[in-house]
């Protein structure tokens, strides 16, 4: 990927190929044999701040620090990803899984420390400013990034809208995604075999309100007290490509940052 932007080429063969991708995929259902045992895997997301706490947007020199491949960057320069390989669920896995976390973000903060960075797991930092939104460095460096940005943009033809209305309210235009930045999560994977799919899906469906519940820790965004759990809202209205009226009316909505985020020609 060379451009900042995508072209109607490079679109139409990038449906192209998620439909192969998807009719490969249904074949693999069809006909693999999976593992007796569940398998799970992890996607972290980490803030990263200077020792005020407040955004730090080194995370090019962060991840040169830390030298481990298991260390992505993230969309927003004061963000960074971990990805946990897979492993077996039984027995011992889930203490494997947090003996293998530790110990891994242990070394990382200690390289991070290197560089006065501080590794932050939160939702979203409360030290986040109006200020970062305007900073020409707030996004990580590599075309697919801007890419991102520039779609979301141009889809949705004018600033991002960000209004949200809690035990205070917030609303704001911003020139570009860099709120959705300020998100942060953790993805736990399950694997399943294909017959256990259903039920595992529809269990995760009971259990995500407790989950969100119990796990909420951004309530503080841009210094107004909103929701206990604020990514959510945030999230979705940073990256929603429809216009307003679009979303009033009640329009189907197009998040790309699935898509796009992962996109390389």
């Amino acid at each position: 990927m060379n451009s900042k932007t995508y072209s109607r080429e490079q679109r139409t063969r990038y449906r192209q190929r998620l439909l192969e991708n998807l009719d490969r995929f249904a074949g693999f259902l069809s006909t693999a044999k999976f593992a007796d045992t569940a398998s799970i895997g992890l996607e972290l997301e980490l803030n990263l701040t200077n020792q005020d706490f407040t955004p730090a947007l080194r995370n090019t020199a962060v991840l040169e620090e830390i030298a481990d491949p298991a260390f992505q960057t993230e969309i927003g320069a004061f963000n960074i990803e971990m990805n946990h390989p897979a492993l077996s669920i039984n027995g011992s896995g889930l203490r494997d899984l947090e003996d293998s976390l530790r110990y891994q973000l242990n070394r990382a903060d200690t390289r991070a420390a290197e560089l006065k960075t501080e590794i932050l797991m939160v939702g979203i930092l409360p030290t986040f400013q109006p200020a970062v939104l305007e900073d020409r460095e707030w996004l990580s460096a590599g075309k697919r990034y801007a890419a991102l940005n520039t779609s979301v943009l141009q889809a949705r033809g004018e600033d991002v809208h960000v209004d949200l209305r809690a035990a205070e309210a917030l609303s704001f235009y911003a020139k570009n995604i860099a709120p959705e930045a300020a998100c942060t999560s953790v993805q736990l994977h399950l694997e399943v075999s294909p017959e256990d799919f259903a039920p595992a899906w529809n269990a995760a469906q009971i259990i995500a309100a407790p989950q969100v519940a119990l796990a909420a820790n951004s309530p503080v965004f841009l210094e107004h007290v909103l929701w206990h759990e604020t990514r959510i809202e945030l999230f979705k209205q940073a990256i929603d490509t429809r216009p307003p009226e679009m979303r009033n009316q009640g329009a189907a909505a197009c998040l790309v940052r699935g898509a796009v985020d992962h996109l390389d020609f």
